[in-house]
């Protein structure tokens, strides 16, 4: 019998060794749980401050587009209202080169015309209703300006300078 005690013995401290094994290794895992519980705690929460933050970031991403959105509306209303600016700056331009070109015209007939009230001065006999046909001619018809406008004398013209003053005045000359 003192064998079978001792394997009795035996029986009970290996169980007493499995049992310490059974409770060290129990204690291991309640300490596992412990720490995936609090894990599991720590990512629930941080996966809620992902949450609120992707949803305060899809709220400043609209809120970014729209304002994008906003300026881009703005940027092609200026775009277009320089365009037009532009467009209007050509015309103006062109309309003052016109109106420039028109000027010169006007001004190479008033230096004509002062030439042909010199050339009319230096002719005794000439009067005032030539001047006044010269510049008709060259302000209100719509002939080339001739640069070199010939003065017309009673030899060229017989029908002009019939009036009686120029009739006296060209016997008395001639």
């Amino acid at each position: 019998m003192p064998n079978k005690i001792d394997n009795i013995i035996q029986e009970i401290k290996r169980l007493e060794n499995v049992t310490l094994d059974v409770k060290k290794e129990i204690k291991i895992l309640r300490r596992r749980v412990g720490a995936y519980k609090g894990w599991l705690t720590r990512y629930r929460k941080q996966k809620e401050e992902l949450k609120k933050e992707a949803s305060l970031l899809k709220v400043a991403n609209r809120m970014a587009c729209e304002q994008r959105d906003k300026l881009q509306r703005e940027l092609n209303l200026k775009k277009e209202e320089l365009l037009r600016s532009v467009q209007d700056g050509k015309k103006a331009k062109e309309e003052r080169d016109k109106a420039i070109y028109e000027l010169d015209k006007i001004i190479e007939k008033i230096e004509l015309y002062k030439q042909i009230c010199k050339k009319a001065n230096k002719i005794s006999y000439s009067d005032k209703t030539y001047l006044i046909k010269e510049a008709e001619r060259l302000f209100f018809e719509e002939e080339s300006v001739n640069q070199e406008s010939e003065l017309i004398n009673s030899r060229d013209k017989p029908q002009m300078f019939t009036d009686p003053a120029s009739i006296n005045r060209s016997l008395s000359n001639g």
